[in-house]
């Protein structure tokens, strides 16, 4: 099957292949939904095709795998080559994938390891103004041409990132995507919700613990709103952390629905495996503590619970994109 890119993901290409080839460092800023690494592989075949090499960077393993398919997908089989944790890395692929913290690791012991591109494609930068992942993105400015894409350009605890960034493309917008057919309408139900009153916030959102302490006494108004309304979907849930998460999933269980649980603690691999049974059907839903937040593409999903409160605009449209 030949996939070419819908008319906004053409603009936007050409935006790229059309920006000078240094100096600036522009985000494109692309909603939820609207293929940001569809526009990344087409970029990376333009920059193959003409014999210049790319590399994409990306912050997490789900993220990772799924930019390397939709590469191989458009540019062909065998023209990744694959930076991270425990992967032989061929550095005479024409593209590479690489992970932001096998990077980092990497370059803290040799300049051997970073690859020598003509374009970097930084994926979902408004996480990339962390300091060493600055830094590396600094070292890359004499010797790349760097763009990042990004649904939220602001950093989670609201700051800018223009001590990186010079400037921003709108890709399109989501009422937009909506009206023309790319993304479904949204019907939006509210239920009970934590108290907030006296949570001390800390950069920019509410104090975990105690947030987690009583968002775990709703778990069954959770379940007993998602019956009501949602039993029928294949659903996503957002929770607090990873006593919140496995609560939820454990009522969601106890109550014969097959649910799962992902959050950072576990393994990349048991993490992956989960997702994958969440894909194939075999669980209906998957509760999830920041795994699913960025980068997560499961197209069939059809409901969305959040059940953590945040005073974060970003994290808020990162959530309700998915």
């Amino acid at each position: 099957m030949t996939i070419e890119p819908w008319y906004f993901q053409a603009d936007d290409i050409q935006s790229f292949l059309d920006a000078p080839e240094r100096g600036q460092q522009t985000i494109h800023c692309s909603p939820t939904g609207s293929g940001k690494t569809v526009i990344q592989a087409f970029i990376a075949k333009e920059n193959m095709d003409a014999g210049r090499p790319t590399a994409i960077l990306t912050p997490r393993f789900e993220i990772f795998q799924q930019t390397v398919n939709t590469i191989e997908k458009i540019c062909g089989h065998g023209t990744v080559g694959m930076m991270r944790a425990g992967e032989y890395w061929d550095r005479s692929k024409p593209i590479h994938v690489v992970s932001w913290p096998t990077l980092i690791k990497r370059l803290q012991k040799s300049d051997v390891w970073r690859p020598d591109v003509h374009s970097l494609l930084v994926d979902e930068c408004h996480l990339s103004m962390a300091p060493r992942i600055r830094d590396v993105l600094f070292d890359f400015i004499p010797r790349a041409k760097i763009h990042g894409w990004s649904a939220t350009p602001v950093r989670p605890t609201g700051h800018g990132l223009g001590s990186f960034y010079t400037g921003i493309k709108h890709v399109t917008t989501v009422k937009r995507l909506t009206e023309e057919g790319y993304l479904a309408p949204l019907e939006y139900w509210a239920g009970a919700y934590a108290d907030v009153q006296g949570l001390k916030i800390n950069g920019g959102d509410y104090e975990v613990k105690k947030l987690s302490q009583r968002s775990t006494t709703l778990v069954g108004d959770v379940l007993d709103n998602w019956m009501r309304l949602a039993s029928d979907r294949k659903t996503l849930v957002f929770a607090v952390d990873v006593r919140h998460a496995e609560a939820l999933c454990d009522r969601f269980i106890r109550c014969g629905i097959a649910a799962g649980v992902i959050h950072s603690h576990q393994e990349p691999e048991q993490r992956h495996a989960t997702v994958e049974k969440f894909r194939a059907g075999e669980l209906k839903v998957l509760v999830n503590v920041m795994i699913a937040s960025y980068g997560f593409d499961v197209p069939d999903v059809t409901c969305v619970v959040n059940a953590r409160r945040t005073r974060s605009l970003v994290l808020w449209l990162q959530m309700l994109g998915r």
